[in-house]
């Protein structure tokens, strides 16, 4: 039997274990997945537990940079994102990848969105904005606005990503911003109290909100008024699939919808 898990903090309202298991029992495999919340004083006691018991593991928050020094391999796109957030144990060796990366490039091109020319806005620089700027490196857009309420953050990890055609704004001048082309959050404003930016942005393409929410829409495309938009539940299913992958060393073909189906129950 493989033994797969999530290890984070918080993680009880994660929905990897729901995910995996109906990849598991779809392809049917004698595994299971599960969920641990790991508190930072045992987090390296549980690394070596992992490491002797389990065939791969993901990370959430707050520890996809803190794995990195008990690792033995990293994969090149993990390693250039600096965060990993999937590891395969192979003979009790570690390799980290970034499936997050993977997430975000299958659900651009899902939802056929064209970077080509396009203004491109990103809310947030934190975590979950390192595979996106990965990703927008060297893409043939028009121009990156990257709005972040630390200005001096924002303007760190730009260089650190080698991103060009960038302007960085504060954060508390969200609603100059209107009809560009792309939109994007990565950042965790609207979590607390349902409410983003109490804004309403005209964007012409695409808005892209990192956050999900299962019947309904999040705080933030609720602000957003155009015709294609997407919360990030394809983004997470999407490097559920690639870590499965990486996991059994094997393609799979799920139905996308139909695990959005079972997620709603």
């Amino acid at each position: 039997m493989n033994n797969y898990c999530l290890i984070g903090n918080p993680v009880k309202h994660s929905l990897s274990p729901i995910i995996h298991n109906f990849f598991i029992f779809n392809s049917k495999i004698n595994a299971g997945y599960v969920a641990f919340e790991v508190d930072e004083r045992d987090f390296e006691n549980f690394v070596k537990f992992l490491r002797l018991n389990f065939d791969g593991f993901n990370i959430t928050l707050p520890y996809k940079q803190k794995i990195f020094k008990y690792l033995d391999e990293v994969d090149d796109v993990a390693y250039e994102i600096g965060a990993v957030n999937c590891v395969k144990v192979s003979d009790g060796k570690l390799t980290g990848f970034n499936t997050d990366y993977y997430g975000i490039v299958k659900t651009f091109e899902l939802f056929n969105v064209d970077l080509f020319d396009k203004e491109i806005v990103v809310v947030g620089c934190g975590g979950a904005a390192r595979p996106l700027f990965y990703y927008l490196k060297g893409k043939p857009y028009k121009n990156l606005i990257i709005l972040n309420r630390t200005v001096e953050k924002a303007e760190k990890v730009a260089s650190e990503f080698e991103l060009e055609k960038v302007k960085i704004i504060s954060l508390s001048h969200l609603e100059i911003i209107n009809n560009c082309d792309i939109i994007i959050n990565a950042s965790s404003i609207g979590l607390d109290n349902g409410v983003f930016m109490n804004l309403k942005l005209s964007v012409n393409d695409f808005a892209f909100d990192m956050q999900y929410k299962l019947n309904g829409l999040t705080p933030f495309l609720k602000e957003v008024e155009v015709d294609k938009k997407s919360d990030g539940i394809y983004m997470l299913i999407l490097q559920a699939i690639k870590s499965f992958e990486i996991w059994n060393n094997k393609s799979y073909n799920f139905d996308i919808k139909k695990i959005i189906k079972h997620i709603e129950g």
